[in-house]
């Protein structure tokens, strides 16, 4: 298999790089732009594992080159970072990235490409979600909001308004839920003093968006718009079986560094949701399933570091058909084994959350 490095070189040690992608039988091509990728996936006939990204300025032209191009749409991009930066993980997965390697990490890429490896799945995966109405007046918005919702397994119906592809919304065994845009979302009825929440056309849920590329109402508990999307579709898609959780899950995004117990050497993620019992981190390097973990993060709105242990459930390589989530792992706390202080302070924060992230 080929893997691409797309920009700039700085901070990458071209040489290490290549013996990690050795190590989990790829071959790095090492590219300036774009523009060149784009005649290399035209012309090459190797199965394309991945693509990492140096500059964010070629990032959002690279993740529309590869997810229009149906034999590449699910090929895994990432965001190549100097260093663990939370900022920095926001943007890029606002720009689309499935995840960040820190550019010194030669065992990460090494992992992350051992791991894309096992489920390598670059073409469109099958239509086996349902049905998902995408609805916007911007064609580009249109198709930035289904991309994730196409590569979770939905089929798709956009419309230009509401009331286009009003005729879909009666069957609601077929039709899950509506994604709206802030003009398309005008058509909706004022919910809670006119604050954009999920509302519901009859009996179909709808989610309305301020804007596709950013989710502002929620402030730095959310790493981008495909989370709320795919947290948003996980939800509706779940909602008719009982939920064996003591506590909702909450949407939440903050850098965490978690590894296994005893080690000194820390992989970064990001959190997609949280209960008081859990975690679900985003990334592609997740560790093994029944590993004990310790985490350090900061707690949600309280802004506190804590150190907290756990075990790691399950987890989910790309290409993997394991519920609506993005790829990473699912972390169960051990009330038992973390400092009382520290997991206090985390419930608290949990708590503080407030019903809004539970969207």
């Amino acid at each position: 298999m080929t893997a691409y490095v797309l920009g700039q070189l700085e901070g990458i040690d071209r040489e290490d790089w290549v013996k990690a992608a050795a190590r989990a039988d790829t071959k790095l091509v090492f590219l300036p732009s774009a523009a060149h990728l784009a005649n290399r996936l035209s012309s090459s006939r190797d199965l394309t594992s991945a693509l990492f990204v140096t500059e964010r300025e070629e990032l959002r032209r690279s993740v529309d080159l590869v997810r229009d191009d149906p034999n590449h749409f699910a090929t895994p991009i990432l965001s190549v970072a100097d260093r663990p930066n939370v900022g920095d993980q926001r943007a890029a997965y606002a720009e689309g990235a499935d995840d960040v390697v820190i550019a010194g990490d030669a065992g990460g890429v090494m992992r992350r490409l051992a791991n894309i490896a096992l489920h390598c799945a670059a073409r469109r995966p099958e239509a086996t979600m349902g049905l998902a109405i995408v609805i916007s007046s911007d064609p580009g918005r249109r198709t930035r909001m289904g991309r994730p919702l196409r590569l979770a397994g939905f089929e798709l119906a956009y419309g230009a308004s509401l009331s286009e592809v009003e005729a879909l919304l009666p069957d609601s065994d077929l039709t899950h839920f509506v994604v709206a845009s802030a003009d398309a979302a005008a058509e909706l009825p004022a919910v809670d003093g006119g604050r954009r929440l999920v509302t519901s056309k009859g009996e179909v849920a709808v989610l309305a968006f301020d804007e596709p590329d950013q989710a502002a109402e929620f402030g730095s508990r959310v790493a981008d718009a495909t989370a709320r999307l795919l947290f948003f579709a996980d939800e509706q898609r779940t909602a008719a079986f009982q939920d064996r959780r003591s506590s909702r899950r909450k949407l939440w995004a903050e850098l965490c560094a978690f590894r296994e117990a005893g080690s000194l050497q820390p992989v970064f993620g990001v959190s997609h949701n949280v209960s008081r019992e859990g975690i679900y981190v985003r990334t592609l390097d997740p560790p093994r399933e029944g590993s004990r973990l310790w985490i350090e993060m900061q707690v949600p709105v309280l802004q506190a570091p804590v150190h907290l242990r756990a075990e790691t459930m399950w987890r989910r390589l790309p290409g993997e058909r394991k519920g609506i989530l993005p790829p990473g792992f699912g972390l169960r706390i051990d009330p038992a084994d973390c400092p009382r202080g520290d997991l206090e302070t985390f419930l608290q924060g949990y708590e503080l959350l407030g019903a809004s992230a539970e969207c």
